[in-house]
């Protein structure tokens, strides 16, 4: 190849990346994939259905066509003008989370169309000015999820029966004289409770499906008990809307008159607490209580809460026990007798030893684990203990001894053995 023929190719590559670079710098309006477009009608042109155009720069806008297409505002600002009629699908949606739809003008004639803004919050939709959409029978407009019914009609420059609007997730029809849900809600009453208040994110025309939060706050003194919805206890903060309108009521009782708590339901007897618990869940006294042994077998953490808690006599336990204090100065009493202990762990590591009391044992089996409050010493541990099973292990201030039938074998230590007396 000659010098001139190089010459003149380094140049042509020279002159495309320079108007390359030119065209990026500038930027251009609109972008379907990497292929940018100076103004709507070419980028709407080249569009095939299914297509997202981008918008590149601060645009305007005029629909006249029924192409289906989702248009991202990717951060920019978008004036839909008053031109010609829309039908087909137009999906707005913002990828950057700061643009803005402005409806420029007075009308966009919609015809047959669907038009859905719900990807956006009702900031991205200016609303003032004169912008309306004008509309037929076969349109629909999906409004912002954060605007209300009354916030969407002013944006309709007329009312064609049947015609249909989206709004929080709600189908309206006109029906010539007023905006009929497709599938009408239903109301939330919400009984007025004592020593404390109940409210709803939505109390009228709910959606069924809907999602509903419940904020249920006790005046001073007082603990939230218990939130029924049509009679049915609440589990957590929310619910979802039935097709039937919804009876809303709570109780709340002086803070700490129950003898234990899961969270702020409280109840009467350890037997009705343990029932309702879940694996996982902690158990907080409300007052000075007992606490039975049972034959069931969940992971429960025990929280003293400052409390004095009697472990009676009484059935099996295994699973898993971890009895902790977050007030400090609560005392666990083993009753006079033995705890039958069946291939549990029990877990006093965060008591310390004047926070186990009572002249009770453990009657534990081999494949028991107890864990005692870590200042004690082994000595003051092994009498806790009605009887030795073979390979039983316990642990004391961080060190796991194994009963070999005669003596306690520290693992930590290699072998060495430590008689208990």
């Amino acid at each position: 190849m000659s010098k001139s023929i190089k010459r003149l190719l380094l140049s042509a590559f020279a002159g495309v990346f320079a108007l390359g670079f030119r065209a990026q710098a500038e930027g251009q309006m609109f972008y379907i994939g990497e292929t940018g477009y100076d103004n709507w009608s070419d980028a709407y042109n080249v569009a095939q259905n299914g297509d997202t155009i981008t918008v590149g720069a601060n645009a305007t806008m005029a629909v006249s066509g029924g192409k289906t297409v989702t248009i991202d505002l990717a951060g920019g600002t978008l004036d839909w003008e008053a031109s010609g009629y829309t039908w087909g699908i137009i999906t707005v949606v913002d990828s950057k989370g700061n643009g803005q739809l402005t409806l420029a003008g007075y009308s966009r004639n919609v015809s047959g169309a669907t038009v859905d803004l719900s990807a956006l919050t009702a900031d991205q939709l200016a609303l003032d000015g004169a912008g309306l959409f004008w509309t037929s029978a076969a349109t629909v407009l999906k409004f912002p999820s954060g605007m209300a019914l009354a916030d969407c009609t002013p944006r309709l420059g007329n009312k064609a029966v049947d015609q249909a609007i989206v709004v929080q997730g709600v189908t309206y029809i006109w029906d010539g004289s007023s905006w009929v849900a497709d599938a009408p809600g239903h109301d939330i009453t919400i009984t007025a409770p004592q020593n404390g208040t109940l409210e709803t994110s939505v109390t009228n025309d709910v959606a069924a499906g809907t999602i509903v939060t419940v904020t249920a706050t006790p005046a001073a003194g007082y603990e939230l008990m218990s939130v029924t919805t049509n009679g049915a206890a609440l589990a957590g903060a929310t619910f979802e809307m039935p097709s039937e309108a919804v009876t809303l009521a709570a109780t709340f009782e002086v803070l700490g008159s129950k003898m234990f708590y899961i969270g702020a339901t409280g109840y009467d007897s350890w037997a009705d607490v343990y029932n309702a618990a879940k694996d996982g869940d902690t158990i907080a006294l409300g007052q000075n209580a007992t606490m039975l042994a049972v034959t069931e077998g969940k992971t429960l953490t025990i929280d003293l809460a400052g409390h004095a808690l009697e472990w009676q006599v009484g059935g099996w336990v295994y699973g898993t026990r971890t009895v902790i204090d977050t007030d400090g100065h609560g005392q666990l009493t083993l009753a006079s007798g033995g705890r039958n202990v069946n291939g549990a762990t029990v877990d006093l590591s965060s008591l310390t030893a004047n926070q186990l009391a009572g002249t009770g044992t453990f009657w534990t089996r081999v494949d028991t684990v107890v864990i005692f409050p870590s200042d004690m010493a082994l000595a003051d541990c092994t009498p806790k203990l009605g009887n030795k099973a073979v390979n039983q292990v316990i642990v004391v201030q961080g060190v796991t001894y194994t009963w070999d039938g005669s003596s306690w074998v520290s693992a930590s230590k290699r072998g060495m053995i430590i008689i208990a007396r």
